[in-house]
């Protein structure tokens, strides 16, 4: 069973400001948990919250 999200490397196209707005790329790498639950949705848990452990190392990517 799939238990973490994969390592992505994401174009930042619409970042803005003095200080993101030069961000070109992210990448998310090292990342645990934060997948959904494998149960199914149904009416008997509609409105009910879950929490979910997650954590994963961002970098930010900018252009000289």
């Amino acid at each position: 069973m799939k238990t973490n999200f994969e390592s992505i490397l994401l174009s930042a196209d619409r970042a803005v400001g003095p200080t993101l707005g030069k961000i070109k790329s992210i990448q998310r790498i090292n990342t645990v948990g934060g997948l959904p639950p494998v149960e199914p949705a149904d009416a008997d848990h509609a409105g009910q919250i879950r929490r979910q452990k997650y954590s994963a190392i961002y970098r930010f990517y900018s252009s000289k």
